[in-house]
């Protein structure tokens, strides 16, 4: 989607630094969240915004990653987080 906009090799780059920059931005988010899920799971900002922004099940899975309990973190979905970021922001 993007290459189409870009022609040359210094801007497909960039778009490429953008993209793991933005992943690494949701993956801090997504383990803040988890974090915050983990000491108090009734925190008003962890019950809206944790299933609104991620896959619950996945932040169920790096809860239990963090706590020790299972060894295989939550998988991150940078493309969920994104529409679901424009949902939240519309409304």
């Amino acid at each position: 989607m993007y290459r189409a906009l870009i022609n040359d090799e210094d801007g497909i780059q960039q778009i490429d630094a953008v993209k793991k920059h933005i992943g690494r931005v949701v993956t801090k988010a997504f383990k803040s969240m988890a974090s915050l899920g983990v000491e108090d799971s009734m925190n008003p900002l962890f019950e809206d915004y944790a299933s609104q922004l991620f896959d619950f099940t996945e932040m169920r899975k790096e809860m239990k990653n963090i706590t020790g309990e299972s060894k295989q973190p939550g998988k991150i979905h940078v493309k969920q987080f994104i529409e679901s970021s424009l949902v939240l922001i519309e409304d």
